[in-house]
Order: structure tokens, then C-alpha cells, then sequence
């Protein structure tokens, strides 16, 4: 699994433009070798224990700031899908989420963190959005992929927060 993320993270962040057809248009191509390479030092760290083998990475939390919000503009610009929805808000299944970080400035309460990035106060936000998610995707619920309009409550909330 750690490879997997690992990867996607790799992934999502490394290009190579390369020439096509000579006209001087650039497709752009996934830098296949190097994805490789993160992939096995990522194996390569759990192997040798520098990273336990039941670590799990996760690489972006929706934290209870979305709570009685529901705001849904992040799900526009994911890539991959990886928001699952709740009644009263959204979160991120930990295995889907390639840590592209196009969700995180999205979010008009500032709802969105990396996982190393969040805030004591929302560090059991981490558990529920692994174990929601995944609970969602289980029960047969796809991933939420399009805006929705956001709760009634979403105005008042997001001036309770100071946004």
C-alpha cells in the first residue's frame, strides 16, 4: 500500500515534456522510471523497517470545520475521485487520494489539510475519514464527483469560523 501511495503521489507531481511529431507541440508523459524508483525506496523502507509495515499514508484529511458546511467545490477538481459523501459533510478515502493538493484551496473554510499538516485539535478527523470512507465504499456508495449546493447551515458556519 505504501508503495501504491507513494507512487501517486510520484505520479502526480512528475513530468517530462517531450517533443512530438517534431511540430513543436509537447505531449506530456509520466516519468515512468523515476515512479519506479520511489516505488521500490518506498518498499525498500518498509522492508528494512525505517517505516512500519502497518503505517498507513494517508495524504489529505477533511477535518469537522466541514461539518454543517458541506461545501462541495473540492470535489470538482479531484483527479481521482476520492471524496465520499456524509449527511452533514465530505471525506477522503485514504487509499484513493494521490496527494495532488488541487482540493485544499478549494475549500472555502479551509476544511482541507495534509495529513501531516493537521491541526492537533482535528487529529481524530484522520481515523474518521479512513474509516468512513471506507466504510461508504464498501455499503456500494461511489465517490461524490460533482458540486452540490452546500447545507443551509453552510452561510452561518462559515461565518462562526471567521471565513
Amino acid at each position: 500500500m505504501a508503495a501504491r501511495i507513494i507512487m501517486g503521489m510520484a505520479a502526480s507531481r512528475t513530468r517530462v515534456a517531450v517533443p512530438f511529431m517534431g511540430a513543436g507541440v509537447e505531449a506530456v508523459f509520466m516519468a515512468e522510471a523515476l515512479v519506479e524508483e520511489v516505488a521500490t525506496a518506498a518498499e525498500a523502507a518498509v522492508v528494512t523497517g525505517s517505516i512500519p509495515p502497518d503505517h498507513r499514508f494517508m495524504a489529505h484529511i477533511v477535518t469537522s470545520k466541514c461539518k454543517g458546511c458541506k461545501f462541495t467545490d473540492c470535489v470538482e477538481v479531484c483527479p481521482v475521485a476520492c471524496f465520499y459523501e456524509l449527511e452533514d459533510r465530505l471525506v477522503i478515502h485514504p487509499d484513493e487520494c494521490i496527494d495532488c493538493t488541487a482540493c485544499v484551496s478549494e475549500c472555502p473554510v479551509e476544511a482541507i489539510y495534509a495529513e501531516p499538516d493537521v491541526p492537533a485539535q482535528y487529529q481524530a478527523d484522520i481515523e474518521f475519514n479512513a474509516a468512513q470512507s471506507k466504510r461508504l465504499k464498501e455499503a456500494g456508495q461511489d465517490a461524490i464527483v460533482q458540486s452540490k449546493p452546500p447545507l443551509p447551515t453552510a452561510a452561518q458556519k462559515k461565518a462562526t469560523l471567521g471565513y
